[in-house]
């Protein structure tokens, strides 16, 4: 029981001071929210939208310290049929409510229904419930099933404050939890015991960022509120809590990772790691609050918990001589050859006027696991890469951890293409075929990938020097027009760009975005059809508008995919140059 407890992947903000209740109002709505699923803001399933909204006055829920009078008011007319924002008066008492002492503890935990939630995590300074100070008889009796653990700091919730509270604030019953508490139980006394040090404590100060009413239910995004003097270039992640309406107060349903809020959708994948397993590797925004040279934030998630923060080039991630631009190149694997895996990524920067980065703008990082598993960012082989290596690409930078060495100009376009066959690791890519994207007569070389998160390259051959483009495995290519369309996303939410060849690489060029922007989860109609949101160039379009700006530019009728290219193996394929 000695730790630290709170979800770490909020990174708690740490109070000087604790609110406490004295116990929880009694008003209950008849029924319990045990699954939510068909009522996250599906427009089917609410009541036909009233023609008119009234705004009132209730008292402030029992037990509480949040009021929400405003917001019980306006539904008192019924359901309706869409989801309204709601305002910043009705954000603050959202935002008031869910850091009372008897709330934040249940958005220490990640759940897609109340029965996932951790209670150890709501009840771990006593939920501001009238706390039980345990007898000598009781401290005994604690102490002889534990084998003697210290009982300085113990203190006891009865078991019906509880099965009540859980009851009221979540519509579920202890036994009915998945995850049941570490804590102690004295029969004779029905009692539940905790001991943790004063210093120790899970409590955070949330901040509402935006929420919605449908209904009884409410939608609302938050994350951990942090100062100036704690503030660094780090993501600060946003939940959705889904919370249904309950008398006078409210009843938690939900709590999930916006795992799509401020996340680059180019360089996400999903990765598998011999510690953590299948994981989502997550590029995020820079938080631009903290600093405008705020860096790129790296993270492996599952299941709506962040499981890893990779360490960045700067201890507070904010850079001193460059300002983010966009992640390249994301790629996990056997780089040196001794049969363990490493990470390697390819980011874009703009150079200030006092920095000594290089000419092009691009930084490589190198990773290595440690023998914990944990991804360590080797400053030393980054240094030595970043110096050293003229074309920073997937490709040059395996040549120079392998030898030591940068990459030898190629005499020719076929040799190049062949050195690049033969070095590439059969267990990242394994075919290989000869396109023709750009308008000379000069073929490119595609690498394929084994797997979904390998995706593709697109190598180019210039001046003796070979570049590339990595690219998901559905992309596409319209032959010798110079432009290629390439489309990646989470399942909740795609991109489109289009890639023009300029003479040496790809540039972006126009991009879309679709799929659910505003939520963490995508909402379907009756008919299955995802109720998607789309913009172009940044600008909100309808779906027919979308196609048309993608379809005004790149023709799909005429596209090259994959699966209609001829690939090889390396033998294949270095057997084919050589006729």
């Amino acid at each position: 029981m000695q730790r630290l407890k709170g979800l770490s992947v909020l990174i708690p903000f740490i109070l000087s001071g604790i609110i406490i209740l004295t116990g929880c109002g009694q008003e209950e709505a008849s029924g319990g929210v045990t699954d939510v699923t068909d009522a996250l803001f599906l427009s089917e399933n609410e009541a036909e939208e009233s023609e008119s909204m009234s705004y009132g006055e209730t008292g402030t829920a029992a037990g509480t310290t949040a009021p929400v009078s405003e917001i019980a008011a306006s539904q008192e007319q019924g359901k309706f049929r869409k989801a309204r924002k709601l305002s910043d008066e009705e954000c603050r008492e959202l935002q008031n409510y869910i850091n009372d002492a008897g709330s934040y503890g249940f958005l220490l935990s990640v759940y897609e229904k109340p029965q996932d939630l951790d209670a150890e995590q709501v009840f771990f300074t006593g939920a501001g419930l009238e706390l039980i100070t345990p007898t000598e008889e009781e401290r005994e009796a604690y102490r002889e099933i534990t084998g003697g653990a210290e009982t300085v700091n113990l203190f006891g919730i009865s078991a019906q404050q509880v099965t009540d509270y859980l009851q009221y604030k979540a519509g579920v019953s202890l036994d009915e939890l998945t995850r049941q508490p570490d804590w102690i139980y004295l029969e004779d006394y029905d009692t539940y015991y905790q001991c943790h040090g004063d210093e120790e404590t899970n409590i955070c100060e949330f901040e509402v960022t935006d929420a919605a009413v449908q209904g009884d239910y409410y939608r609302v995004h938050y994350r951990v509120r942090r100062y100036a003097p704690d503030l660094d270039g780090g993501h600060i992640p946003v939940y959705e809590a889904i919370l249904k309406r309950n008398g006078d107060n409210y009843r938690f349903c939900a709590n999930r990772l916006w795992l799509e809020n401020g996340l680059l959708l180019g360089p996400y994948c999903e990765v598998e790691t011999e510690k953590f397993g299948k994981v989502k590797f997550c590029a995020y925004r820079p938080d631009n609050n903290a600093s405008e040279k705020a860096d790129v934030d790296f993270l492996f998630i599952r299941d709506s918990e962040i499981l890893y923060r990779l360490g960045g080039m700067d201890s507070r991630n904010i850079r001193t001589d460059r300002i983010f631009r966009d992640v390249d190149e994301v790629d996990l694997g056997d780089y040196d050859g001794d049969g363990a895996k490493e990470i390697v990524t390819i980011c874009e920067y703009e150079i200030t006027e006092e920095g000594n980065g290089r000419q092009d703008g691009r930084e490589a990082r190198i990773y290595r696991f440690d023998e914990d598993g944990n991804p360590c960012l080797d400053k030393e082989l980054t240094a030595k890469i970043n110096s050293s290596v003229s074309e920073l690409s997937l490709s040059g930078i395996a040549h120079y951890v392998k030898t030591g060495k940068d990459r030898e100009k190629f005499g020719g376009r076929f040799e190049a293409y062949a050195a690049e066959a033969a070095e590439a690791d059969p267990d990242s890519y394994n075919k290989f075929a000869l396109i023709y994207v750009n308008d000379d007569r000069f073929p490119e070389l595609l690498e394929l990938g084994t797997s979904e998160d390998k995706g593709a390259k697109i190598v180019f051959y210039r001046d003796g020097v070979l570049q590339e483009t990595k690219v998901s495995s559905a992309f596409s290519y319209l032959n010798k027009e110079n432009l290629l369309l390439n489309r990646c996303g989470t399942g909740n939410l795609f991109t489109d760009q289009i890639y023009v060849y300029t003479g040496s690489r790809f540039e972006a060029y126009q991009s879309g975005v679709f799929g659910t922007m505003d939520a963490a989860i995508t909402a379907y109609t009756k008919s299955g059809k995802p109720e998607y949101s789309y913009k172009w160039e940044g600008s909100a379009v309808s779906e027919a508008g979308y196609q048309d700006a993608l379809g005004f530019i790149y023709d799909k009728k005429d596209a090259i995919d994959p699966t209609k290219i001829e690939m090889k193996t390396a033998e294949e394929f270095l057997q084919s140059l050589k006729k």
